[in-house]
């Protein structure tokens, strides 16, 4: 992907979008979903030279789709325009010409209707000969009067009944969800018709965890006629196959190795959270946020020190916790404690111990990307369960157990400084192969998508994401953090080990220590603050 000399303007083929790292995924087209064009129509219009699919099919310079009569009112969402709103922030449209941009005010209407993204799928100089002639620039009307007009702009390349990677389709969608953010959306191709609603409905999948013949129903019944092509249609039931594979919450397979499932995650999250969970699993991240809320409420924030040049596994990239104890201290506050106290001693006696609805819905209907919205409604005890589960699916030991212990001793918040003098042993994480070759070791590995310092000796996935969930148990326990140390050892080796038990133990109470310092420098600052309000 290549960025114009605008900071809005993003011009692009798919085939340069970079590709995610998994296996290809072929399908089928399903009984359920039926295409608008046949195979045989499909191939034939691929195949016919592109001035005469215009002649033949577009009816050249009278193509409807260029023009901005002839439509009926509820066929233009914006005047001018042959438009339907998919959802209430995606906009799927006909390409738009710079005769209607002028005679219709197209700008103001985007204003008015908070537009603030353009993704256009065309080629530079598709369906020339459709409509009006085109710009210079390739194509209906003006990139740059967008972006004078303040609309960000993408141009990924997607040919016409051409073929599509759906790892480049994926990335596209990563950039839909980004931009979402920032306002409204509008896509187009030539129609808006056939690329532009496979899009938005591998979007609709991504961002929903919708099966492919519900986004199909969904986007045809916003946009009728529209995914025309079989090749459209197995594009998207790719994109699905994918989906259901890679990006459950809760993944099928197990013994996966830390940092392949943080890469793997990676590759399906949306952009911006990929920097955030570059080493802590984001089920993990998600799911211990929560049972924290259910304590402190909104008394909850994660800070990070943006001064330091290393990258710290105290805080990660997703920051210092840091709470209000006071809210811990209310009834509600110390009955959730109680509770989650109980459930982690429960999880002690009885390990095996599963909520296999719980478990079923976040392997079949729940993705990565509306992970968070999912976990609103569920109590301490599926919240827990379905953390103890994601624990038990990571291949276990991380690494050998003196480097655990040695990353305890020097991870404890009496010691400050954020390079341990440990060697690196650890697992070894194999692909299937009769032949043994050498490998990286998981506690060298990093996924780390930040610009700071990376020790060879530290920062690997396994050490954040240990340390992120100590001092995160550490708020949800208290004093009774006792009732952890088990759990945790059965998380990191599979197993009780003394030694082991007795430095978890150890950075556990050290962590309680720290806390209680915290709460007495909280309740020192209210009291000053009372002081000088007399």
């Amino acid at each position: 992907m290549t960025s114009s000399s605008s900071s809005s303007a993003v011009i692009a083929d798919v085939q340069d979008v970079p590709t995610v790292i998994v296996q290809q995924t072929t399908t089928t087209t399903t009984g359920g979903v039926k295409p608008t064009y046949s195979v045989l129509r499909s191939n034939i219009i691929r195949i016919t030279p592109e001035s005469m699919q215009c002649k033949l099919y577009c009816r050249g310079t009278a193509c409807k789709y260029c023009s901005p009569t002839g439509w009926m009112p509820e066929d233009q969402a914006i005047r001018g325009i042959y438009s339907s709103w998919v959802t209430d922030d995606i906009l799927a449209m006909a390409r738009p010409t710079q005769i209607a941009i002028q005679q219709y005010d197209i700008f103001k209407q985007f204003k008015q209707k908070k537009i603030k993204t353009i993704i256009n799928l065309q080629c530079i100089n598709e369906h020339a000969f459709c409509g009006p002639p085109l710009l210079i620039c390739g194509f209906s009307y003006d990139p740059e009067m967008m972006m004078r007009n303040k609309i960000y702009y993408y141009n990924f390349a997607m040919p016409d009944f051409g073929f599509v990677n759906v790892y480049s389709l994926l990335n596209i969608v990563k950039v839909m969800w980004f931009a979402a953010k920032q306002g409204r959306i509008a896509v187009h191709c030539h129609a808006g018709l056939g690329r532009t609603c496979t899009l938005i409905a591998c979007y609709l999948m991504w961002a929903n965890c919708w099966s492919c013949e519900k986004a199909v129903t969904f986007v045809r019944s916003k946009r009728p006629n529209s995914i025309q092509s079989p090749r459209q249609i197995d594009l998207i039931e790719q994109m699905w196959e994918l989906i259901k594979k890679y990006a459950m919450a809760l993944p099928e397979e197990t013994g996966l190795v830390l940092a392949n499932y943080i890469g793997m995650q990676n590759n399906f999250i949306s952009s911006d959270e990929t920097r955030k969970f570059s080493h802590v699993p984001k089920l993990v991240y998600c799911v211990c946020n929560r049972l924290l809320q259910l304590i402190f409420d909104k008394g909850i924030r994660y800070e990070i020190d943006q001064e330091s040049k290393n990258h710290n596994v105290r805080s990660c990239t997703i920051g210092y916790i840091n709470v209000e104890w006071k809210i811990a201290y209310t009834s509600k506050g110390r009955a959730q404690m109680r509770y989650i106290v109980n459930l982690f001693n429960r999880l002690r006696a009885f390990p095996f111990d599963k909520d296999d609805t719980v478990q079923q819905k976040f392997k079949n209907e729940v993705t990565l990307i509306n992970l968070e919205d999912s976990l609103v409604g569920l109590d301490a005890s599926q919240l827990i369960s379905l953390l103890n589960y994601f624990m038990e699916l990571i291949k276990r030991p991380y690494c050998d157990i003196d480097d655990l212990i040695a990353a305890f001793d020097h991870f404890s918040p009496n010691n400050t400084n954020e390079i341990p003098p440990i060697q690196q042993g650890g697992e070894q994480p194999q692909e299937s192969s009769e032949q043994q070759q050498p490998i990286e070791t998981e506690a060298s590995i990093t996924t780390d998508n930040t610009t700071k310092h990376l020790s060879p000796k530290c920062n690997a996935p396994w050490q954040c994401l240990v340390f992120y969930l100590c001092n995160a148990l550490s708020y949800m326990t208290g004093e009774n953090y006792d009732v952890v140390v088990d759990v945790i050892s059965i998380w990191l080796i599979n197993d009780l080990d003394n030694n082991l038990k007795s430095a978890i133990h150890t950075h556990m109470r050290d962590l309680f220590a720290r806390n209680l310092h915290e709460q007495q420098k909280q309740s020192s600052k209210k009291r000053q603050a009372l002081l000088m309000q007399k």
